[in-house]
């Protein structure tokens, strides 16, 4: 949707009743003129199911338990190092 804000603070709302020819001129006229135009992302609400956040949640408890691991070896090298 395209909304197009006069000087005087008033849109117009250039939404798909209008033609796409209308849109065009209309985006036109917008750029050569006074006027700002605002051009706005159609809105996505998107949603997890409880499967999807607990296949999430299994893998990074995986992965953190896989750097646990990894990092607890560097730890003992280190260790041993020191010594």
């Amino acid at each position: 949707m395209i909304l197009v804000e006069r000087e005087a603070g008033l849109r117009e709302d250039d939404s798909s009743r209008a033609s796409t020819a209308a849109r065009e001129e209309n985006t036109k006229q917008a750029r050569h003129s006074t006027r700002r135009m605002v051009l706005r992302a159609p809105v996505s609400w998107l949603g997890c199911t409880p499967k999807a956040i607990m296949e999430v949640e299994q893998w990074a408890k995986s992965m953190m338990q896989l750097w646990e691991q990894r990092l607890d070896a560097v730890d003992k090298a280190v260790k041993v190092e020191k010594r």
